[in-house]
């Protein structure tokens, strides 16, 4: 028993979480783990987490020793596949001793775990426990005290989890066993009826780039209201105060606190901890060292992120106090020593928000601030560099291009590729004189992109060749694009796409036997991608598209059912895309086509005062969406030139 033996736990291939091997579902993640497209992909960079774990735990080798060898073997065999970083270093290093130093150094994470690597700071911590190991003097280390671990904390965890496995019940989303009596899991959330609601993988494995903080968010707010008051300066407002549920008996406290210790600024839970321990946050970088100062800068700059709408798209954004933050941060840390390696993503940040409040002026003025701050801060070489990319030819978007001439955005496209590939070489080389390392990266970035760019470059080809009443030159090079695609759910969802324009050509070509085998191929691609990717649009697009295909050869019925279809799943991805913050509520996004379409089989039908209420609904959403295209090209424009 909690020996997590590859025969009982695997890394997900999604998050790199160590889950249960028969998971369905990942407790971190939540991403559907056991459906055919993800189960087909193998997990990255778990060397890394097993790093950031590391760095939460003193002497990482001599507990390595000392855990079960089951558990030490997956562990080594994560290493063995997963190369240790080599980004950054300076010629002559050793990545694989550098590794091993970051992970036995006695230094301080700057900050809090996120949930992967938490999860497995406790499951090494209980697999020692379950030995009968002392965790007393691990446990006394600073870092595990930052983040509340105790040998009690690690003893009751796994007394629970005893009880749960002998007289539990496995979780039918993540297996982890729980009470039997529990209605919702807790590991996971979910329940009997549902499972978990999936967590984009990224941001669970980037949660420093834009973390909320609710305790930071009050602090700030609490010490803004006391200082406006003790400076007689325009105060807060009422709503912000009471949606944070800030009374004034705090206010008065903390002008009586500001009034006798003026310099005192906000900190989060965790800079008071790391305070209060005596813990330094070590974090070298170019030869300077980042301080506790450092990292509470940081900390506002992430939070006026994390409130920032378009930039994280969460429960939590809200613009006004987004700004009410990024301005904290610009006019009361002037002073900070490290003030002006914060400036770009405070100016930056609040320039986005100004974008979002459609304020053009603003944006302008503060992202213009932010270009500045950005180049006063790097080091004079890497200034040439960056301002030698800005003028350089960028990799073009690839979205929309059935709204564009397939002929001349293929030229277009065609022209910028050469630009783009003629002086590759020298900016990786550049690149890596810079970064040790980065170029490669790139290098590898830039190839998976190159396939996808010649996916682009057959399908707009083929619709060419369509325009051209040439259905058989279109069929070729749609299956050349096709070929090109691999498995991963994001391939396997442009597959899908892409067979139903085949089907299309090859209607057109009078071969309805091959069409009825690429709807049957893409309705196959839809169901994988939904069963891994929660995303039904693939399947919306599918029925619609078979739909038209029914109506067109009289099969009415058969027509209705698939058109129906259509809908519901068009309903689920609209309210996936909204939950998610990438759609507005009233936006339309292109049901009207699927309406208009409708609207011709029931006139087919003769059921015609239906058809005609249909047809008018889809004029209304089609004016609708017309009007929010050119809204979004016009915000689009703004966000480029950021």
């Amino acid at each position: 028993m909690f020996t997590f033996s590859d025969h009982d736990y695997k890394w997900c291939v999604e998050c790199c979480g160590n889950i249960r091997k028969d998971a369905f579902s990942c407790k971190f993640c939540h991403k559907p783990v056991g459906s055919k497209l993800l189960q087909a992909k193998l997990p990255q960079n778990v060397g890394g987490f097993i790093t950031s774990a590391a760095r939460q735990l003193p002497g990482f080798d001599d507990i390595l020793q000392s855990i079960p060898r089951e558990f030490k073997k997956r562990i080594d065999d994560a290493d063995e596949k997963s190369p240790p970083p080599y980004i950054g270093l300076s010629p002559g290093v050793d990545p694989g001793e550098n590794r091993h130093r970051e992970r036995n150094s006695n230094i301080c994470p700057p900050n809090p775990p996120n949930a992967i690597v938490s999860g497995l700071v406790w499951d090494i911590l209980i697999s020692l426990h379950a030995q009968g190991l002392s965790l007393t003097k691990i446990c006394s280390d600073p870092r595990l005290q930052l983040i509340e671990l105790s040998p009690g904390e690690i003893s009751a965890e796994y007394e629970q989890r005893v009880h749960e496995i002998n007289g539990g019940h496995k979780c039918k989303h993540c297996a982890e066993f729980v009470r039997s009596d529990d209605e919702v899991c807790r590991f996971c959330g979910g329940t009997a009826q549902n499972p978990p609601k999936p967590i984009n993988a990224m941001l669970v494995l980037t949660e420093d780039i834009s973390r909320f903080d609710p305790t930071l968010l009050r602090n700030i707010l609490i010490w803004e209201a006391a200082k406006r008051r003790i400076d007689e300066a325009p105060s807060l407002e009422q709503e912000v105060l009471n949606k944070n549920r800030i009374t004034d008996d705090e206010v008065n406290r903390q002008i009586l606190t500001l009034r006798q210790n003026p310099d005192q600024m906000p900190r989060s839970r965790w800079r008071q901890r790391m305070f209060d321990l005596g813990i330094s946050p070590g974090y070298h970088e170019a030869g300077q060292e980042f301080d506790l100062d450092y990292f509470m800068l940081e900390d506002l700059a992430m939070l006026g992120r994390a409130l920032t709408p378009d930039f994280a798209k969460n429960e939590h954004a809200d613009a006004q106090q987004a700004l009410i933050v990024f301005d904290h941060a610009l006019n009361r840390w002037q002073n900070n020593r490290f003030y002006a390696q914060q400036k770009y993503l405070l100016l930056s940040g609040k320039a986005m928000v100004y974008l979002h409040l459609n304020e053009d002026e603003n944006y302008q003025r503060f992202k213009r601030e932010g270009d500045e701050a950005l180049l006063e801060m790097i080091p004079e070489e890497m200034r040439r560099s960056l301002q030698e990319s800005m003028n350089e030819p960028k990799m073009p978007l690839l979205d929309g291009l059935d709204k564009m001439d397939p002929e001349q955005r293929l030229q277009s496209l065609e022209n910028v590729e050469k630009d783009f590939i003629e002086g590759q070489t020298e900016r990786l080389d550049r690149m890596n004189a810079l970064i040790p390392g980065l170029g490669e990266v790139f290098q590898g970035i830039g190839a998976a992109s190159n396939r996808m760019l010649q996916v682009s470059k057959y399908a707009l080809k083929a619709q060419s060749a369509l325009e051209k009443s040439d259905p058989d030159s279109a069929c070729k090079e749609y299956e050349s694009a096709i070929v090109l695609l691999g498995t991963d759910v994001h391939d396997v969802s442009r597959r899908a796409e892409l067979l139903l324009q085949l089907a299309n050509a090859q209607l057109v070509k009078g071969d309805k036997e091959s069409a009825e085998d690429s709807f049957r191929r893409a309705f196959a691609d839809a169901a994988d991608v939904l069963e891994a990717d929660l995303d039904p649009n693939p399947s919306s697009q599918a029925h619609h598209k078979y739909a038209c295909f029914l109506r067109d050869n009289g099969t009415y019925s058969s027509a209705e059912e698939h058109f129906l279809k259509a809908f519901s799943f068009y309903s689920q991805s609209r309210e996936r895309l909204i939950d998610k913050g990438w759609l507005p509520a009233d936006s339309p996004r292109d049901s009207w086509r699927m309406k208009e379409d409708y609207a011709k089989l029931l006139h087919s039908m003769a059921r015609y005062d239906e058809a005609k209420v249909v047809a008018a609904e889809s004029a209304v959403l089609k004016e609708h969406e017309e009007e929010e295209e050119r809204q979004h090209k016009l915000k689009r424009s703004k966000e480029k030139e950021s």
